[in-house]
């Protein structure tokens, strides 16, 4: 997942382009104080510690 921000627009995307932006909104309504873009990894755990997706 790469995330994009940009004049104070978040964008989600994967590598190969698709727009994840309204998948996750928490992590798109993280503003940082200058543009940037992250390249990462999300993952899902359960309580238990589990893990249950990763994109």
């Amino acid at each position: 997942m790469i995330y994009s921000q940009k004049n104070g627009i978040v964008r989600l995307y994967t590598r190969h382009n698709n727009d994840c932006t309204r998948l996750y909104p928490e992590i798109a309504n993280a503003l940082f104080p200058d543009d940037l873009v992250l390249d990462g990894e999300i993952a899902c755990v359960a309580t238990f510690g589990i893990l249950t997706s990763l994109l």
